[in-house]
């Protein structure tokens, strides 16, 4: 994947230099709440701190504010001019800038005014404080400076003083802010050209003890480095010794090392990245690279290429995470294809899973190599299995979103975080490239889902609290059997057909073709009309009265083997005669005895799992339930006109 990404960077500095191909991402809504950037004006011939109306961010804004993120360097002085900590530009950015600035250059007077005018000693503190000696008095933002034992403390009051004058001057709270902006006289140190020759100079420094050897991407003598610190994603491993040649520190310089080009375009593709494939999976952030085979004959301009890549393939991903854009889904997924608009057939897709915590990077799951033909596969099955989930369970909100699927595989959770993302990362790995998955771990895994909101163990895992534990429960394993038929076309041929393998001996027109169309076999449909049943026996046991479904407890969620399977079969059908006080009715009897034939069939060479005849009985009982329950809607609405 390092080539597709160093490609991304050769293609953005063809349209922009170095610094502006560093640009990050920014905001525009952050806990819904619209986002601004701040900035701030000293100007020297009127003695004043001017803080202008704050601007809304827009597309340009990190390019216009040229927002690269912080200077590199643990504990080092922060001297970016545009940055989200107000802090640093109350302290620490002018007087580090005075020591790195040429002062033959002309801007160097206008900082050394500025410095000299607003800023205050409030020295000298320890040895590791002297980057908060510094700091604009307090006085030009209605601030008052404590004497503190920590500098560092003295600097966080000033930040805290300096946002309340926001709120009371422009009405925005910390969480309306994304950035902020330093300008000396009208005139923005962002813009100033040995400013941007500064940040150059600061990416490219580890080149300064870099010797000749061969680039590890390109292959080229060239001058090297194994120093990939400047770089924002790890590509091997280089933090623990035992990973380098010989066990030295210096071997992991046999493992990879790239030239200065190389180097910057790896830094601009990141970046590019950063801001335009970054999105997330519900709580799991990814960046989807696109990796160019080649650009077509008609993309010679590259900016409108790299542009229209970006919006295909984000409308590609978003449309396979929430599918509720079903006017959109033949645009998307047949005219792009057919007509190959862009050459996006030629681009294949690496959706890069991770977890970024302050300055470190970890990677979670890497599914590489996706063609966009198999996103538009896989946008075309999820549209059809809302189309089938709206047949047989009537018209809802039964879309498959990869989104969707995440809240139907239970991880543990701690401090609101995930910790066995693993299980649903294996799960999209199957959905975007095809491969198979055991359908007895997902099965599994459903059976766990239904455990969850039966016994309501929701504060151990990523599903939420609910209150109608029963309508819930009938509704995630109805989207667990379409997610099974959706993870089975998959992970098909296409075009590739099962020939039917049961006669069923059923009037139930809808029932029998649920059965087929999910392509059950003996043990399956015994275990699903035995559901069915079950779903008879809890509607005439509930009441308003009495709002619970006994018949339910009879449901063992460990597992239940086929000798306790003919048990409960004795019991349901003991119960229909019991609550209806006579003969069950004759569609009852019915379901019943191809329940029994199919069962009793299945016995000879029974091999379906313990949880496997859970999870196919609660199948039954969902699709059973919500077939009352539909009737009942009929019925009323008839009634009503």
């Amino acid at each position: 994947m390092i080539e597709a990404i160093k490609d991304l960077g050769k293609m953005a500095l063809e349209e922009k230099n170095l610094t502006e191909a560093l640009t990050l991402p920014v905001y525009k809504k952050f806990k819904n709440k619209t986002q601004h950037i701040v900035e701030i004006d000293l100007l020297t011939h009127s003695n004043q701190l001017k803080i202008y109306p704050p601007y809304e961010v827009q597309d340009d804004t990190p390019l216009d504010f040229l927002w690269i993120g912080t200077a590199d360097g643990p504990n080092s002085p922060q001297w970016y001019a545009t940055t989200t900590n107000v802090e640093y530009l109350l302290s620490q950015t002018i007087p580090t800038l005075l020591n790195m600035w040429e002062q033959k250059d002309v801007f160097f007077n206008q900082l050394k005014q500025a410095y000299d005018q607003f800023f205050i000693d409030i020295g000298p503190g320890g040895p590791k404080e002297q980057r908060y000696r510094y700091i604009i008095s307090p006085q030009y933002y209605d601030a008052n400076v404590i004497e503190k034992e920590e500098l560092k403390k003295v600097v966080e009051a000033a930040g805290k003083d300096f946002y309340r004058l926001l709120k009371k001057e422009h009405g925005l709270a910390s969480d309306e802010i994304q950035l902020f902006s330093l300008s000396i006289n009208g005139s923005r140190i962002i813009d100033q050209t040995y400013y941007r020759e500064l940040v150059v100079q600061e990416k490219e420094n580890i080149f300064q003890k870099a010797k000749e050897g061969v680039c590890s991407v390109t292959g080229e003598e060239q001058t090297v480095t194994s120093d990939t610190a400047k770089l924002k994603f790890n590509y091997y491993i280089n933090d623990k010794i035992n990973f380098a040649s010989n066990i030295e520190k210096t071997g992991f310089s046999k493992n990879m090392v790239l030239g200065k080009q190389t180097y910057r375009q790896l830094m601009a593709g990141e970046s590019y990245i950063m801001r335009n494939f970054h999105t997330r999976f519900v709580a799991l952030p990814c960046y989807v690279v696109p990796e160019v085979i080649f650009k077509s004959k008609d993309t010679d301009d590259t900016n409108y290429f790299l542009d229209n890549l970006s919006e295909k393939v984000k409308n590609y991903v978003e449309t396979t995470k929430i599918i509720n854009v079903s006017h959109e889904v033949n645009e998307i997924t047949g005219d792009y294809l057919e007509e190959d608009e862009d050459g996006l057939n030629q681009v294949v897709l690496n959706f890069l899973f991770f977890t970024s915590l302050q300055n470190s990077f970890k990677v979670n799951k890497l599914i590489k190599g996706i063609p966009i033909s198999k996103l538009g596969r896989l946008i075309r099955l999820q549209q059809e299995s809302t189309d089938l989930s709206n047949y047989f369970y009537g018209e809802g909100s039964w879309e498959l979103g990869l989104e969707n699927i995440y809240y139907l595989i239970p991880m543990k959770i701690q401090g609101g975080n995930p910790q066995e993302k693993h299980k649903i990362l294996t799960v999209y790995e199957s959905m975007l490239s095809g491969n198979r998955i055991s359908n007895n771990w997902l099965i599994s895994q459903f059976v766990q889902l239904a455990k969850i909101y039966r016994h309501e163990q929701f504060g151990n895992y990523q599903i939420q609290k609910v209150s109608n534990i029963d309508y819930h429960l009938r509704d995630k394993m109805l989207r667990c059997q379409s997610f099974l038929w959706l993870i089975d076309q998959l992970t098909k041929e296409e075009g590739e057909k099962v020939e039917d393998t049961i006669d069923y001996q059923l009037k139930d027109n809808l029932i029998v073709d649920y059965m087929k169309t999910m392509q059950y076999g003996e043990e399956e449909s015994a275990m699903f009309l035995l559901g069915c049943l079950i779903a008879e026996v809890a509607s005439m046991q509930y009441s308003k009265q009495e709002p619970t479904k006994p018949i339910l407890n009879k449901i063992n969620y460990q597992g239940m083997n086929k000798t306790k399977i003919a048990m409960l079969s004795t019991e349901v059908h003991g119960r229909l005669s019991q609550l209806t006080k006579t003969a069950i009715n004759s569609y009852q009897e019915a379901m019943f005895a191809e329940h029994k034939r199919l069962f009793d069939a299945a016995l000879k060479t029974w091999s379906m799992r313990d949880n496997e005849t859970v999870f196919y009985i609660l199948a039954g009982y969902a699709f059973g339930t919500q077939k009352r329950f539909n009737k009942l809607q009929r019925e009323e609405n008839t009634n009503e006109q």
